[in-house]
């Protein structure tokens, strides 16, 4: 066993270098092949970017160009549909995180789409490297060198690097974050939990997705140090330091607004996209876009209803809490049904395994494996099964498929079978960091909700693979557990 783990010490190193290489033949190949850098959401970070540049203002123009100058890049009307009703003025629904990066860039004269993708794989990079470097100091060593060997492989992480968006800035600060939390559970020193507040702080103005973790991570050092004052205290300087850093956008957002906002991402997300899954249950992957638009024509009615009784038009912020207040309400009619669609986009969330979008970006031709989505009555060997049955039907989609997305679904969907039971591990153990693992990868893996869109789990992959590495020890341990009381039975005997 102890040379087993020599040589697993000794090949680490070599396997880290044999990877690097394969990622960097890769993006290669992704330059020469013109591989396909925009994600339906890059046109609008883009001309965010690009406004900044002109004018200096944070303010997404009215009208949309053919050409996103300078990055020499094609419009998309994919989004703008979306927001064509939200009422002109400084940007609210997006934060400036990403935007910047790219106007940084471009300052630097990186304005080739190519060489943005670049510097989001060393960024990418960095993350593994402060994941292993942190990581170390708090869990298990080979577990860690397991998560880089899944960092460097996994095909989320092929995948959001290359296109135009935020996941990959996001990265080292949520990363860098937890860990820097684990670092103080470990040491009980403030400055630990001061630097995690402003480095998920600083991911709150990349993605605001983040903004309600801090409260989760809270509340898991208060319950499990309920009686110690002490860190009750580090857990308000953390709270604080958090809300610091997030101030400038928040105090922008009420100077223009009279309001304190964050975003309107959540409510468009309960309205054009909750709502509309829940009117088309049970497909909620494939939920009709017509429901779209029937949820702006209602908005805009409402809208209308309350600038009549104001006397005045809303503003944005007035205009994402109406759309929010009635999305709430019209999912509240569907109790049952939001329930039910909820943990199936969970469940989606668990298992996405990101072939299609790799495909995607590489333009290599599009394999789907779709025998997956009988989870959700989307099965499109409904014929095989129905002439022949459910178990010929899926062996039928084995061995007609395309290998390389059947090996990374088959993978996803093992890991999440073992992080499910590491859930199971993680709570008999009285361990606050490894909760705080277990309740951020349920956090944003459960915040997607009904449309199951697996791009949140991105973020928290290697702590959901941390995650299922315990649910595959805990299962060896009751497994050998089992065998020794047989041993011992037979010997007794």
């Amino acid at each position: 066993m102890l040379e087993n783990k020599n040589l697993w010490v000794m090949w680490f190193p070599a396997t880290v270098g044999v990877l690097i290489f394969f990622r960097t033949a890769l993006y290669l190949y992704f330059v020469m092949s013109g591989g396909n850098y925009i994600h339906p959401d890059s046109a609008l970070y883009l001309e965010l970017a690009e406004h900044l540049i002109e004018t200096g203002d944070f303010f997404l123009p009215s009208s949309q160009p053919d050409i996103i100058q300078p990055f020499g890049i094609p419009s998309s009307q994919t989004m703008r549909i979306l927001f064509s009703d939200v009422p002109a003025g400084p940007e609210i629904f997006r934060t400036p995180g990403y935007p910047v990066f790219l106007v940084v860039l471009h300052w630097l004269n990186i304005d080739n789409p190519y060489s943005i993708v670049l510097i989001q794989e060393i960024i990418y990079g960095v993350s593994i490297f402060i994941f292993y470097h942190y990581g170390q100091q708090l869990l298990n060593k080979n577990i860690m060198r397991a998560g880089v060997i899944f960092m460097l492989i996994n095909s989320g992480g092929l995948v959001w690097p290359k296109f135009l968006i935020s996941e990959t800035l996001f990265l080292p600060f949520l990363i860098a974050g937890l860990l820097f939390i684990g670092l103080y559970l470990r040491h009980y020193q403030v400055r630990f939990l001061i630097m995690a507040g402003v480095l998920l702080g600083i991911g709150g103005w990349i993605r605001p997705a983040i903004q309600y973790l801090p409260i989760v991570v809270a509340l898991i050092i208060v319950l499990f140090h309920f009686k110690s004052m002490k860190k009750w205290l580090h857990v308000t300087v953390f709270l604080l330091f958090f809300v610091l850093t997030l101030s400038p956008w928040l105090i922008r957002n009420y100077y223009h607004y009279g309001q304190i906002f964050m975003s309107g991402q959540g409510s468009n997300l309960l309205a054009n996209y909750h709502v509309p899954a829940v009117w088309h249950w049970p497909n909620v992957d494939q939920f009709d876009k017509s429901g779209q638009q029937l949820v702006q024509r209602k908005i805009k009615k409402i809208v209308v209803q309350k600038e009549n009784e104001s006397g005045r038009s809303v503003d944005a912020v007035e205009f994402f809490k109406l759309q929010q207040n009635w999305a709430l309400k019209e999912l509240s009619h569907y109790p049952v049904i939001y329930f039910k669609a909820w943990l199936a986009g969970a469940a989606r969330v668990m298992y996405e395994s990101f072939v299609n979008d790799f495909y995607q970006l590489m333009r290599f031709p599009d394999h789907r494996l779709h025998f997956l989505d009988v989870l959700t009555g989307n099965f499109k060997a409904y014929h095989s099964i129905k002439t022949t049955g459910i178990i010929s039907g899926v062996v039928y989609y084995f061995l007609h498929q395309d290998r390389f997305y059947l090996f990374h679904t088959v993978f996803s969907m093992t890991v999440a079978i073992f992080a499910i039971f590491g859930a199971v591990s993680i709570v008999s153990k009285r361990d606050c960091f490894l909760w705080l693992i277990m309740l951020t990868n349920f956090y944003f893996i459960l915040l997607p909700g009904p449309i199951g869109y697996g791009r949140y789990r991105f973020p928290i992959d290697v702590f959901w693979f941390i995650q299922a590495c315990y649910g595959y020890m805990w299962i060896v341990g009751l497994v050998q557990s089992a065998q020794q009381k047989n041993i011992w039975k037979a010997v007794s005997d």
